[in-house]
This record gives structure tokens, sequence and C-alpha cells, in this order.
């Protein structure tokens, strides 16, 4: 006798090295490199996802500003100030993202001489965007211009001046709701440095003004304006007031045509100077922002999240990300409620910081550092691909070169499932961490660790990694619950009309006892392989069963000159064998399906297939399954039959009979 081990795969497993974290139980599928992954829709950060791209190399670059074109997929626009022109003139220049690779037009300028620049998109007007900025040519006035894109070509107006003096602390947001309209926030230099907001409405490449608002009557630094996409006419304004003191501070705005009326403002940070604001608005949930900012004393980045009702702001705790910084920029991401970034530099070097959302509470990830030494930075997340955010900087490593670089945060689910038609190959045995050999047991085999099935049905591989008895897309069979926590894992990926893989012949569910079960006047010449597959068969009795051929409905069988069917006990080590069934002729013509008495069954079952191999005058077979006593045990069927084809296949009991069970013929071209 040999042991089980010696002649079977463990329990039909195999090991693979894991790409990712593997869940217990969890559907993987095999990646081109030979490793695996769990089934899901989970992108893994990836940061950076390729090499720097210089977008400008004519000398430093300062501000760095970038917005994505939310009309136009994977397209975006990077304003800043090249000091490689005489007075450091302001640029902007049209980038693509196709994967992860960074293409740009060519540069076009907008002003010959620009501070403090700051850009927006119209998502309500396909490549239509603003800038503002102040115009360092004299007098220094606050002004904007409308720019206009055709493919990677830009295309600006006639400036138009907001205020006409030195303005500070600039800031720009569209009006989600109202094509052509937007808010401006900055710091009136002509008024005491209050703080001030102004509505701009821009008609083709025109823009006209309301009459500015004073809405915090103290010097105000950090100005950053943000409208709520989910909320009509909601505006929201974080800052720094009273400078020097600075406190964090934010205040809500309503517009109405070319006015605009404040609440109360709300204090956020009162433990000393607050500077480096920046504010994003989940676009995903209605009224929720993030504010992100230095808080002076400490010299630590943090970020606080708030919550709008109304004009009234209410705050969460502020968390600290990072106990020093230099600079940083905040943005929600669009494809994924509750979650926002962070781009940040500071004495431990530049970082992407992952920020998740409860209520107001705050979780930060792990820092994900970019190698080189950077600052005038910015991020924005494209809202056309999960997870991918693009960054802008000077590179201080790169001759102080405009730079962007392109990451991706991992997706938790909402990503393109990494599920294919042929990609599944079973589940994961056990938790597996990243590179660690992990075991798989492979379809045709029996998983034991799942949660929640219900016996005899058909549960299918969702896109996102989980088990459900309707198909998903791509529609991928699991295989068969033979109770709640087991299931027999099916090769059969495609069902009835085919599509690349096994088609269904026939198929039939036993739930009357019959003494026989047979598929008859079968037409197998378009098939070069044939299989039976058997669900949870169940019998009267512990007495022989058998598997039987035809090519004339049963009244004479095709021989099999050889065929044996081995077993093995699951509670010892032996395994016995039973070969050339004799029932009615010298050579047999019958294959052993269950043995006489040998494996003491308790409950009877039956699961496996068998599968006949059409070649030439000869069908070759060969099978694999699993009976029940007081736990599985394995069977292999294995035979060769005098024929090239058959019409009819018969189960049959040699007494009692089958009093349960689903039965499917598949074949393969």
């Amino acid at each position: 006798m040999s042991t089980l081990s010696a002649l079977l795969p463990a329990s039909g497993a195999s090991n693979f090295v894991a790409s990712g974290i593997l869940p217990n139980g969890i559907p993987v599928a095999l990646k081109a490199d030979g490793t695996i992954e769990a089934v899901n829709t989970t992108l893994p950060a990836s940061i950076p996802s390729a090499s720097s791209v210089t977008y400008s190399t004519n000398g430093q670059t300062n501000i760095n500003k970038i917005a994505f074109d939310p009309n136009v997929a994977n397209q975006f626009v990077i304003a800043y100030k090249d000091y490689g022109t005489t007075g450091g003139a302001g640029l902007a220049v049209v980038g693509t993202i196709t994967g992860t690779t960074l293409t740009f037009g060519t540069p076009v300028v907008f002003n010959a001489k620009a501070g403090y620049i700051r850009i927006a998109f119209d998502p309500n007007t396909t490549g239509k965007f603003a800038l503002i900025y102040r115009d360092d040519n004299s007098p220094n006035y606050a002004t904007s211009i409308v720019g206009s894109l055709t493919g990677t070509t830009i295309t600006f107006g006639t400036p138009v001046v907001f205020n006409s003096n030195s303005s500070y602390h600039n800031s720009i947001s569209f009006d989600p709701n109202t094509a052509g309209k937007f808010v401006v926030a900055y710091e009136d230099r002509s008024n005491s440095s209050y703080a001030t907001a102004v509505v701009g409405t821009v008609s083709g490449t025109t823009i006209t003004y309301g009459t500015p608002v004073v809405f915090n009557a103290n010097e105000a630094r950090y100005l950053n304006v943000a409208f709520d996409p989910n909320t009509a006419n909601k505006i929201l304004v974080a800052y720094a007031d009273d400078f020097p003191n600075g406190y964090g501070k934010s205040i809500v705005g309503t517009v109405s045509g070319n006015s605009i009326t404040f609440g109360t403002a709300v204090t956020f940070h009162a433990t000393g100077v607050t500077r480096d604001i920046f504010l994003s608005v989940d676009p995903n949930a209605a009224g929720k922002f993030a504010i992100a900012y230095e808080a002076v004393s400490s010299t630590q980045g943090r970020a606080v999240v708030g919550l709008i009702t109304g004009t009234t702001i209410s705050f969460g705790a502020s968390v600290e990300y990072r106990s020093q910084m230099n600079d940083h920029v905040i943005t929600y991401n669009p494809n994924v409620a509750n979650e926002f970034i962070i781009f940040t530099r500071g004495t431990a070097g530049a970082a992407i910081i992952v920020g998740k959302v409860s209520g107001t509470a705050i979780t930060f990830s792990e820092e994900s550092p970019l190698a080189g030494t950077m600052s005038e930075m910015d991020i924005a997340m494209n809202p056309n691909a999960a997870g991918q955010f693009i960054s802008t900087y000077l590179s201080s490593t790169n001759s102080n070169y405009g730079t962007a670089v392109v990451g991706r945060v991992e997706v938790l689910g909402g990503a393109p499932t990494n599920l294919t038609e042929t990609n599944f190959i079973g589940t994961s045995t056990s938790t597996y961490a990243d590179g660690e050999t992990a075991s798989v047991m492979l379809q045709g085999g029996i998983t034991t660790n799942q949660t929640g099935l219900t016996a005899g049905s058909t549960y299918y591989v969702q896109p996102d990694g989980t088990l459900a008895t309707s198909a998903g897309t791509p529609s991928v069979v699991a295989g068969k619950a033979l109770s709640a926590t087991s299931l027999f894992l099916s090769d059969t990926p495609v069902a009835s009309g085919g599509g690349g893989g096994w088609t269904e012949i026939s198929s039939t569910t036993v739930s009357t006892a019959v003494a026989s079960l047979a598929f008859s006047s079968l037409s197998l010449s378009a098939y070069s392989v044939v299989r039976l597959e058997m669900y949870e068969m169940d019998r009267s009795n512990n007495l022989y069963t058998y598997i039987k051929i035809s090519n004339d409905g049963f009244t004479t069988l095709e021989d099999w000159p050889l065929n044996g069917t081995v077993w093995f006990d699951n509670t010892k080590t032996d395994y016995d064998l039973t070969s050339n069934a004799s029932r009615a002729s010298a050579t047999g013509n019958s294959l052993y399906l269950i043995p006489h008495n040998t494996i003491t069954v308790v409950n009877k079952k039956l699961n496996g297939y068998i599968e006949f191999i059409l070649k030439g005058d000869t069908i070759i077979v060969t099978g694999v399954g699993t009976v029940y006593d007081d736990g599985p045990a394995p069977i292999l069927w294995t035979g060769v039959i005098d024929a090239a084809t058959f019409t009819d296949i018969k189960i049959e009991c040699d007494s009692g009979t089958i009093t349960a069970g689903k039965f499917r013929l598949v074949g393969m071209a």
C-alpha cells in the first residue's frame, strides 16, 4: 500500500506565490507572471506609478498648479510661473495621461509676469478654465483670464482685473451646478487685507464680476474657497484670521446671482498661528469637507473634517498627520467616499498620505515616500481613473524644473475587477501575506473554508471576490455548494451556450428515486472532450454503482479493455483498487463509479466529474470525485473504451436506487 499523499496532491491543492494579501477562502486569479492575487475590485497603491516627467525645462518654475478637465478624459492643465523668462512669466500647458504615461503640449504665456496663480475648470463647459493671478507688472493688480482648450492647444481671452490693487492668497472655485459661474476669495491689500469674495461669470472668453463682499474684517491669509457640488449655491472658505494671530477659521457663503451672503465663521484651530491652509470638499458626501493646515507653533501638519448644515459648520477633532511639514496640499478622492489625499514635504522628505474619514474622525495611512527634493507643490485626482493622481512640483534635484509624477492610492472597491473568464483557478486554503507561498484549492477540488453557502446551489465568482448564486460580469462558475462551508470547485467556466470553454449538452436533477439515470441520443461530433458532472448524488444503499456506455440505446454496451477505480479512506493512509469490472463480458463493459462496501458511507453523497476524451477509435477516461463517510474520501477513475464516440451514457445501481443529485453533461470542441 502507498500513502494518500504519495498518490494525490493534498486535497487538490497546489502552491503559488501570493501577490498581495490573500484572505482565507477568497477566490484567486492567476496572473501572467505565474503569481496569484485575490479576485477583487481593489487596486493596490502604486506611488509613484512611473518615472517623473518635466513639463518645463526653461528654468526654475514656481507655483505649479494643476487641474483636470472633468469633461475630457485624462486631460489636465498645469499653470506655473517660469523664471526662465524675463521677470517670471505665467504659462499654462496641456497634459495628457495614457495609462501611467504623461505627455505635454506646448506651453502658452498668459501673462508676462505673474504671481499667486490659481486654476479651476468649469465642470459645465468642456475645455473651459479660468486662471486668477497677481499681475506683477506694475501695479500688481489681481487679475483673471479665461482659457479654452482645443486638443492640446490653449487660447486665452482678454485679462480682467477683479481687484485694482495688490492681492494675495487668492483662490477660485467654479459652481458645479451653474455653467460659467465661479467665486474668488482673496486678501484685499487695498482694504486692510480683509478677507473678500466676489462672484465671477464667464461668457465665451469674457469675465464679468459682481460686487466684492468682505466676510472677515480682519487681516486674513491663506484663503481657500470651494463649492459644495452636492448643495446648490453653497461655498465654503477657510482662512487664517486676524494675522499675525492667525487662528484657523471657516465660513459658509450662499451665492444668489452675482451676490454672496455669509453665515458666521467657526474656528477650527485656536492654539496659535495657522498657515498653509488648504481645503477640499468631499464630492461623494453632501456638506462634508476637510482642511489641511500647519500648526506653526509646532510645525505639525494637521487635518480636520467639518460638516455643513445650512450656513452652520461643526468640526471633528483635529488630527496630526506629520510631526513636521513645510508644504502640503489636500484633495478628496472623487472615486471613493470619505477619503482624501495629502501631498506634503518636510525634513522627512516628500510623501503621499491617505486620510480615511468616518463621521468626522480621521485615520491616516502610513506615508508613501516620493524620491527627490521638491517644493511649490500641487496635486489633482484623475476623475476618470480610480485612485490615480498627478503631483506637480519644483524639482530641486532636477535644476528646479517643473516636474510631474503619476501615482495611485489603494482603491478598495469601485475599481475595475481583475477577474476574467479564464483566470480564476480556485480558492485560498488560508490567509497569506504578500509574497508568501500560498496553498490554493484548485478547480476540481473541494474547498471547506467558506461560510453561509446553501447546499446544492451553484455559486459564481463575483467581480469583488465574493460568491453569489447569480452570475456577475464576467460570468465565472465557482462550483456547487456541498454544505454551508464546503464548495465543489467546478472547472467548467462556461454554461449553456458556449463562448470559448465548455458548452452544456444536457442536464437533469433527480428528486424521485430511480434505478438508473441516462443521457441518450447524444450527438457529440462537435466535441473532443465530454464531461459528466455529478453533484450531491445520493443512493438508497451502499452497493455497486456503475457507468455504462452505448451507441445503440443500450441494446449493447461498449467494452472497456482497461478501467480502474482508486479510492482512499479519509481516516487512514491506505487506498484500494478495483479494475476491469466484468458484469457482462470478459473484458468488462462497466466502470465502478462507487465500489461495493469498501467505504462505509453514511450519507452516501458523491460529487465529482468524469471526462471522456475522444481520440480516434478510442475513448480515454479520467476523473476525480469525493464521497463522504465521516469525512471526504477521494476517488480517482480511469479507463479506455473501444469506441470512437458514444450516443448514450448511463449511471446504474446494482441494486437500490439513485435518490437525489444533479447531473450535467458538457462538451468542449
